[in-house]
């Protein structure tokens, strides 16, 4: 049900509507039910502490910005908000003196937050040894790889649906089902991460070495498995990027594989995975960027970048607008979905266009959540990168597989954020809470008392699980 609710949230405008939430939303449920139901017959790991805690805190931080306070406390805690919500009073409207300005609005997105909570439990619930996490990733990679075709097929052969096209797509360029090309690009990111996870965390075949014979019965193999099917999902996810024209899109791809690189190199022991992951990353160098890239039209990404003006760009005046309310709002914040209200009090005259995000998640989120806030999914987000880089110390590749995965993503979405909103995109978000769950479930039985512990390997514990496994 889990892996049923994580493909179809994308379809529609990339869950970005009210059905696909609630359709995850039921599946996750779902899923929790049932997973709680057999969890009797299989032994699983502790659940992180930790993570949950900050989840908790998160979301009873956006829960405080609902909640009405004493205009008095109010008046002391937001001078701004005490003052919009007297307004409201005195034009003959019902005041709720509370930090939210909007805080209808503010409680849809809370439910939303909820919901990608659940998302994570329901992860935590699901993955719990080897086979569930690759099941997870191949989840992942397999929905981007159906978005990049989609979008593909769209865009070169003018195939498509009514119900899966966004109104305002841009033209020329793959969005897929999003709205928008860099949403698309950020969520085809997710799943590139994922596959390089899925390849080079596969076990090795025990028959490739030995004799002449067994070696060549281990390439037949190779090419008839998994690892070729996974291999040319990636090349599908590269052209999806590459069509999308999306500037920060494609150099944050190209961060991700940076990341994912230098976090697997540096954390192999043996020269044969050491060679399998070299041989891995200049095949993507040379196939995906020199020939599919050059094929589908990396020239004209490189041409955008290139003739970049940005102080003649949008975002420029967004940013302008964002700065001005961070002064007003940043220190404890507005609650959420109060920015497309507030930025008509600071639109410069004469500009027409109004935005309903800031085209930077960080401001947004400053804006929306405060200081509090913001340090608060910085925790978050710094907790589950330690986990992920804690998997690198761990001996089974599959392991240090997934956590690269999980550190390259990290990597690609703080950097997209910076010039947009794809943390505002319920599948993009979705996709990376799952990502940041399964960081959890990489070392042993998922003990979270110290970071110190996260970060000595233990290969003993390591190789201790992997017979369990083995005997299930």
């Amino acid at each position: 049900m889990f892996y049923a609710g994580l493909l179809i949230t994308p379809i529609y405008r990339g869950g970005n509507a009210d059905a696909p939430p609630m359709i995850l939303l039921v599946f996750c449920a779902l899923s929790l039910i049932l997973s709680s139901l057999g969890s009797t017959n299989t032994k699983r790991p502790a659940l992180p502490t930790m993570g949950i805690i900050l989840w908790a805190a998160w979301l009873g931080w956006l829960v405080f910005q609902l909640i009405p306070l004493p205009p008095d406390l109010l008046a002391r805690l937001s001078p701004q908000a005490f003052a919009y919500h007297q307004a409201v009073a005195q034009a003959g409207g019902q005041a709720h003196y509370s930090l939210s300005l909007v805080p209808a609005r503010g409680l849809e997105l809370v439910v939303l937050s909820v919901t990608y909570a659940i998302v994570y439990l329901t992860t935590l619930s699901i993955a719990h040894d080897q086979t569930s996490v690759r099941r997870v990733l191949s989840v992942i990679t397999l929905a981007a790889a159906l978005e990049a075709v989609y979008g593909a097929l769209h865009l070169l052969a003018g195939i498509g649906h009514p119900l899966l096209d966004p109104a305002n797509a841009h033209q020329g360029v793959a969005t897929g089902t999003f709205a928008n090309r860099n949403h698309f690009a950020a969520f085809l990111c997710l799943g590139f991460c994922a596959g390089l996870g899925l390849i080079l965390g596969r076990k090795n075949d025990p028959n490739s070495a030995g004799s002449m014979r067994a070696r060549l019965r281990a390439l037949l193999d190779l090419l008839t498995s998994e690892l070729v099917l996974f291999r040319v999902l990636l090349l599908v996810i590269v052209v999806g990027v590459v069509l999308s024209q999306s500037r920060m899109g494609n150099a944050a791809l190209a961060l991700a594989v940076t990341v994912y690189a230098l976090a697997w190199l540096l954390s192999t022991r043996r020269a044969a995975s050491f060679g399998k992951g070299l041989l891995l990353f200049v095949s993507i160098a040379v196939a995906d960027v020199l020939l599919v890239s050059e094929r589908y039209g990396l020239e004209r990404v490189m041409e955008r970048i290139e003739q970049t003006d940005y102080e003649s760009e949008v975002r420029f005046v967004a940013n302008d607008m964002s700065h001005q309310l961070i002064n007003r709002f940043g220190h404890i914040g507005a609650g959420l979905g109060s920015y497309p209200i507030l930025q008509e009090s600071v639109r410069p005259e004469g500009f027409e266009r109004s935005f309903r995000h800031a085209h930077n998640d960080y401001y947004e989120f400053w804006i929306e959540v405060g200081i509090p806030g913001l340090v608060l999914l910085g925790v978050l987000l710094l907790y589950h990168a330690l986990r992920a880089a804690a998997a690198l110390r761990e001996r089974r590749s599959w392991r240090r597989a997934s956590g690269a995965a999980v550190l390259a993503v990290i990597a690609a979405g703080l950097l997209h954020a910076t010039v947009e909103f794809n943390f505002r995109i319920p599948a993009y978000v979705a996709y990376f809470v799952t990502l940041l769950a399964l960081a959890t479930r990489l070392q042993g039985r998922g003990s979270t008392r110290s970071i110190g512990r996260w970060l000595k390997p233990n290969h003993k514990r390591g190789m201790k699980q992997d017979l369990d496994i083995q005997r299930q």
